[in-house]
């Protein structure tokens, strides 16, 4: 959390290095699941990183429908991240999904709830979604 301002998933080789070198080094100390998320969206890169060093999963962002993050506008992912996911051969990295994440401006698919969303992370194929609050440390209402 000390990168801000972030990126909107294009994010440097800097960083896929330096999360890189990190996460092997966390995976050699302990037997716990372990995963990545490397913000803002750099889903792509979270998977690159995981396949690298074995990790478990990733926490995907912008995973189906547009919202508007203090980033700027992400679009859904799903298609590009899970035929990646196959391309680099890690169908063993689960993929954990945001659904209407927090920080983020929901207007585009305000007609869209919350169920329907977590539906469609279904159907994409997300193994799990996540649900927050309207920013950190908020309850989800």
């Amino acid at each position: 959390m000390h990168d801000v301002p972030y990126l909107n998933k294009d994010i440097g080789p800097e960083v896929v290095s330096c999360m890189t070198a990190v996460c092997q080094r966390v995976k050699q100390e302990t037997k716990l699941p372990c995963g990545i998320q490397i913000l803002a969206g750099a889903n792509k890169a979270a998977l690159a990183v995981a396949k690298a060093v074995d990790l478990d999963f990733i926490r995907a962002e912008g995973y189906v429908y547009a919202h508007v993050g203090d980033e700027g506008p992400m679009t859904a992912c799903a298609g590009e991240l899970m035929r990646y996911r196959k391309m680099i051969g890690g169908e063993n990295i689960l993929v954990f999904t945001d659904i209407k994440k927090k920080h983020s401006s929901h207007a585009l698919t305000s007609d869209v709830d919350i169920a329907e969303t977590a539906r469609a992370a279904e159907m994409f194929l997300s193994d799990g979604v996540i649900v927050t609050g309207s920013a950190t440390g908020v309850s989800a209402s």
